[in-house]
Formats: structure tokens, sequence, C-alpha cells
């Protein structure tokens, strides 16, 4: 037998033995689907509830469908994954009636996220309906010829063993395949649990990659219940003499987004006494209820009806009872003064009745009478005191009288005086290097900076500036907004120059210098300096600002924003110091840890973790610090620890590594040449092989550290650069990291 031969030989029985079983997908429940285009899928926008574009750039419409980013979800989705991949297979081509939802359909199934196994991804979604039957539909692009496996896990039940993303054929670059499966709650339960992971349960796991993916999913209503749940009038007394609205009817309905008309249903004994108005139930004008003595009761049915359907309604019951009236006793307005700068539409303050009748409702209005010289200034809004013309600034205080009324048309009227001051508006506090104390409307952690009104009154900042250029005071103006009292008001300072007047994020048009300056807060005028701030050099998520006593100016110990300040930090930065340097080691060492702070907790980690304020081993002492023994790990140590005091605006993370090329037991146990990622043709090679120690030994280390894996999210790591002979002192630096492409790493 020639030699060739014997190798070829060799060869094929490697392969019979280690090729695994045919692996065998079994769909427990649903169905797997290929499809070439968004006419396959089940997308009926009147019935989807959910649609989620995994990892995608932005909102897309595949046949009326809205497909959300899970960038930024719905506040009842929730994804959980390790990895994710932008652009991680080439554009499919899709076919389909609509050219733009095939478009969008195959931008959807090039993003993805995955978790490397034996991790998994878990999909939950809140708030749906126990006892409605819904059909979840996940949806998947392999891009490629790949024999990838997972299992999929549907409310703890394993639904498909051994799921392969390329379907139940093969993929090719115009398909794609979908799991489609019908799920319902259980009573009392509202979260639908997902999970893709290598195994869980079945079969042992199977397939040559066992990392699960997910491009997209939705999730659709597919039966309604015959009829609404419930039927609520609330409340259900009322005043013989009353002409608003007696309560207000709620239907409970788990039909998705519908909405109920009311009517009376036959059987209701006093129906002729009362009339509906939309979802308001109102005494009938033609009946004199003053015949009637409080405490008579009267019935009456009621139907609410689906508006889109008919045949769905459900008829109620209500025994409505007349009330006793008993007059208001007192009023309050929330403010005691106003602004003497307040324009036209300010609010005041919001008005308030004392009445012992606890069901009753009221209304008020601006009257005539002792003190109420200044009432043409003021309109009322429901409960909401507003201004109606300018205040006149010769004017310490002013006057007005409001009267209140119930239901039953008693009343009670009160004089109120209201002080009149100068806006009172301080620069608060401020990050001018913001990581993730705070991230604005678009998920970006913008700087920001936040006011605070210590007047009893409403202020209106209308006309008022903000600016970090003496030169240039008027350098961006507020809209009209209102700043209530005693309220925090939050100022994004990220150059996006936003200016909306509906309750939306604030931006300015200029950002915050990290290396420090001079912040302004200008009155209308342009030139009178309402207040200002000067901070140094920042820190990253580090507040800078008035303590919580407005005692002193300087670093917080936590960030606060539209709350009260924390206190200064006696120490801005509470690091840890390592008493042995990071570095190529060939023997085990006592390591010393000390905090900036005397009397900090000191936590650290020995695998690279990151240590936190409840995570970690506590430092106790000097330890021993010797190689790690792991497969692709041997021969490392990192360290990672942090210090934890009240008193410190910053705890930063301090990490060292250290290396062992040559282990100290032997390179096979505990050194880096015993690592699994080296191949052992150049390991054991006898010419390379015994080469390899001084190879290593010959240049600097960069040493990255980071938990959990890497993915196409920038995420935090630790670089650090490692001397190899000790002629430079190396450094660490906190950094981000991400993967571009397929492979490369920035």
């Amino acid at each position: 037998m020639t030699a060739m031969l014997r190798r070829a030989l060799a060869s094929l029985l490697f392969f019979l033995i280690v090729l695994p079983s045919v692996a065998e997908t079994i769909v427990n429940v649903g169905e797997i689907r290929e499809f070439t285009g968004p006419d396959d899928l089940e997308l009926d926008p009147a019935r989807v509830i959910f649609a989620i574009d995994v990892f995608g750039h932005s909102e897309r419409s595949v046949n009326g469908v809205l497909f959300e980013t899970d960038k930024t979800p719905p506040a009842n989705v929730s994804i959980t994954a390790a990895n994710s991949i932008n652009d991680w297979t080439s554009r499919p081509s899709y076919t389909g009636t609509d050219q733009a939802s095939v478009d969008n359909l195959e931008q959807i199934m090039q993003d993805i996220r995955w978790t490397a196994a034996p991790g998994g991804i878990s999909l939950q979604v809140t708030g749906l309906n126990p006892g409605v039957e819904y059909e979840l539909q996940m949806l998947f692009n392999e891009g490629r010829s790949n024999d990838r496996r997972w299992d999929i896990g549907i409310e703890g039940d394993l639904a498909v063993d051994d799921f392969a993303s390329q379907g139940l054929g093969a993929w090719n670059g115009n398909n794609g395949f979908a799991y489609i499966a019908p799920f319902s709650l259980d009573a009392g339960d509202t979260t639908l649990n997902v999970e893709l992971n290598v195994n869980l349960g079945g079969q042992p796991a199977m397939g040559a990659d066992n990392n699960p993916i997910l491009q997209a999913f939705t999730v659709t209503e597919v039966t309604v219940p015959p009829a609404p749940e419930s039927l609520e009038l609330s409340p259900k007394e009322f005043f013989a003499n009353q002409t608003a609205a007696i309560g207000t009817f709620t239907t409970i309905d788990l039909k998705r987004s519908s909405n109920h008309l009311y009517s009376f249903s036959p059987g209701g004994t006093d129906n002729d006494h009362f009339e509906i108005i939309d979802d308001q139930l109102v005494t009938s004008a033609t009946y004199d209820f003053t015949q009637h003595s409080p405490g008579e009761s009267f019935d009456v049915r009621i139907r609410t009806t689906d508006a889109d359907d008919p045949s769905r309604f459900l008829d109620a019951d209500f025994t409505l009872r007349l009330g006793t009236p008993i007059a208001p006793d007192d009023l309050n307005l929330s403010a005691t003064s106003i602004s003497s700068g307040a324009i036209v539409g300010t609010p005041v303050g919001s008005l308030t009745t004392s009445d012992a009748n606890l069901i009753d409702g009221h209304s008020y209005e601006l009257v005539p009478g002792e003190g109420s010289d200044d009432n043409g200034l003021f309109g009322i809004d429901g409960d909401t005191l507003r201004v109606t013309a300018s205040i006149p600034e010769t004017l310490p205080e002013l006057f007005l009288r409001v009267r209140t009324t119930d239901q039953s048309g008693l009343w009670f009227e009160k004089s109120i005086t209201l002080a009149v001051t100068e806006p009172s508006l301080r620069i608060n506090e401020l990050v001018a290097s913001n990581g993730s104390t705070l991230l604005d409307e678009d998920g970006s952690a913008s700087d920001w900076i936040e006011i605070f009104h210590e007047q009893a009154g409403a202020a209106n900042l209308n006309g008022w500036h903000m600016s970090d250029d003496p030169d240039n005071l008027t350098k961006w103006t507020f809209p009209a907004i209102t700043v209530g009292a005693n309220e925090f008001l939050i100022v994004f300072a990220s150059a996006k120059d936003r200016r909306p007047t509906d309750g939306s994020n604030l931006h300015t048009n200029f950002q915050l210098s990290g290396s420090g300056e001079t912040l302004y807060l200008v009155k209308p005028d342009g030139f009178t300096i309402a207040s200002q701030i000067e901070y140094p050099e920042v820190y990253p998520d580090v507040s800078f600002g008035q303590d919580g006593n407005l005692d002193e100016l300087g670093f917080l110990q936590s960030a606060t924003p539209g709350a009260t300040n924390s206190s200064i930090a006696a120490n801005i930065r509470n690091g840890v110091t390592f008493s042995v340097e990071r570095g190529l080691y060939n023997a085990g060492f006592q390591l010393e840890l000390t905090a900036t702070i005397p009397g900090s907790t000191i936590r650290y980690t020995t695998n690279g973790q990151k240590p936190s304020a409840t995570s970690g081993i506590i430092y106790n002492g000097p330890f021993t610090v010797s190689p790690e023994t792991g497969s692709t790990t041997r021969g490392t140590r990192r360290i990672r620890a942090i210090a934890l005091d009240p008193g410190a605006a910053l705890s930063p993370v301090s990490t060292h590594t250290y290396l062992w090329v040559g282990g100290v037991t032997n390179k096979e146990s505990d050194g880096i040449l015993g690592q699994s990622h080296f191949r052992s043709v150049i390991a054991d090679h006898p010419t390379y092989g015994p080469e390899m120690e001084d190879g290593l030994l010959a240049l600097p280390v960069v040493s990255i550290v980071k938990s959990g894996s890497v993915s196409s999210s920038e995420t935090e790591m630790s670089m650090e650069l490692i001397s190899n002979d000790g002629s430079e002192p190396g450094f660490q630096i906190d950094a981000g990291i991400k993967i571009v492409g397929g492979a490369s790493v920035v």
C-alpha cells in the first residue's frame, strides 16, 4: 500500500469517526415556511401588534406593517443578545407586488443580533391579553449555506427541536425562512417569553454552528373574544340639579385598538331619565330630579358596542344614587407669587377645592367683590389660573377673587393675593462629558444643563438666552415655555438647536467644553446675566453644580438630572493603586491594592470581568496572583478593581494585566505557550516551536480586556500597553471597541 493511499484512508477513517449523525428538525408547535418576498409572510396591518426589525437602522414599512428598530423599541418589547452586526449578510433579492416593501424587507434581513453558544437570545413582549390567540412570526436569513442549528422555546416549552436557520430546505440569495407559531397566555399572564438556545431539551445539539441569530419578528392577533370583557361607570352618584356629566363609561376589551359606542339597552327601568353623550352619562333635560329626595336610586342598563363590529357588544346594569348637596368650604391656589415677567398665557397655578362631598366636582370663575382689583389680568382654564394681560411693573401685589361651584350649584368665594417677584432662575447642575447619566430622545448621551426655578410661582422663559460666550450672550434663545414653581428644566447642550414648546426636549445650538468654561443664563434684554456658572475641566459622567443646600459649588457625588442635587464630592476621583505593575513575569507574587480615599471598600475580580458596587471580591488584604490555567486564557491574569466611597464623584475601574509566557510550573499547564489558540503544527514544530517564547518576548504587548464578546455596537473596554523589556512604563486607557464589517475590530 503506498504512503499516499495510507494517508487517504486515514483521512477517510477520521471523517467517518467524527461526523455527527444527521440533524433532524422537529417542529412541536407551528410551522417553518420558506419565503421569497413580503407576500409570503403573515403581514396584516389590522392585526399585527408588533413588528420589530432586529438591530435595524430605522423604521421600515412592509406591506403596510411598520417594522420598528429594536434600537429604540416599544416599551413593552425586550430583546437580549450578546452581539449584533450591521449588514451581516449580502442583500437578498426578493420579489413582491409592492417594490418599496420588497426593498425594505431586503434591508431588514441583512442585520442580526446573535449570541455565541452556549449562550442564547431571549425575547419578551409584555402587555398582551390572556385568553387571546396570537401568532409569533420569526424571520431568518442565513446569507450562505451553513449548518447553523439551535432550539426555540416558547413559554418554557420546546417549540422547535434543532431549528435550522436554513429552514427545512436550502438557502439561496432569493429566499429566507420564517418560523410561525400560534400561542395564547394563561390567566394572569401578560408576557410572551421566547428563548433561542443551543439545547433546550429533546435530542442532543447538532449542526456545525450553534450560535442563534435573529433578524426580525412579528406578533399578530389571530382571534378576538366574541364580546368586550366588562363595562364600568364612575362615579354613580349625582345631584338633583346637576348639569355636568354624572360619570364616564370605560370598556375593557381584549380586542386590540377597539373603539366603543354606548347606548341604552332594554330592561333599565329608569333609562328614560338619562341621556348618553359620547362616553358620558348625563341627566335628561326633560326630567326633574328635584322631586326626589337624596338617597333615592335609579336603575339603567347600558350597552357597549364594538364600533367596527356591531355583533360584539356587552350589556351591564348600574344603580345610580342621588347625593346630598354640601357646599364647598374652602379653595386654594397652588402658587403664592407670580413672576413680574410672566407673559400672556403663563400658567400661574392650580385651583383646588375643599368639599366634604368627596364625589363632587367643581368649576371655577373670577367674580367681582372684595379683593378682585386685578381680576382683569387673569383667566381660568379648567382648574388652571393663567395670565391674560401684561403684569404692570409697579404693582408689588395682585388681588383676585375666585368662586368655586359644585355640581349641585352650591358655591364658595375667596380673595387670593399674589406677590409679584423677580424670576429666580439659576443654572443648578451640568454634565459636560456625558456618557450615560441621561440620554436624549435620539438615544444620544448629549451634555446637559439643569435650570432650577426657586420661586413659588411659575416663570416663563420666552425670550431668555443661554450662552457659553461672554461676547455673544444671546447665542441661544429659549422658546415660550414655562417652568413651574420649584421645578427643574433640563436643556441638552447638543448643538442640535431644537426649541419645541410642547414639552419635548430642548437642545442648544452649542456644546459644552470638557476642558472647562463659563455658562450664562441671560434675561430677555440680552445683557442682564441672571445666573452664571464657571466650571473646570470635567470627568466623564461627573456633574458640576450647587450642592443640595446651596452652600457650595463643585463636583457632585452623583448626577441628579431633574432632582435635588447631591452633596459636593469630598474627593473627585477615588482610584486604586496596584503594588505590582502590569507586565511579564515568570513567578507568582503578592498584590496589594490601595484606594485614594482611606477607608474605601475595594472590590476586585481576577478574570477580567468589570467589578461594581455590588459585584466582585471584597478586598481584605494582599493576595497571591498566579496565572490562569484555562485553555484560552492560560498564562494570563487580569485584575480589575474599583474603590467605593460615598464622598467620591468618580470611581474608575483600574485594570492590570499580568502575563507568564512560559508559565510558572511549565508552559503546558499555566503558560501562554500552552494556550489552545496556538496551532500545534507551529508550537510543536522542531525548528520554530522552541523559538516561540523568545518571539513573544521580543515585542511589547497590547492587552484588551472587556466583559463579554465584541460586537458591531461599540462597547467599553480597557487597553494596556505592556513593555516587553521594562524600557518604558506602558499605560492603560479605557476606550471603546466594535466589529466593523465581518471581522475587523476597531
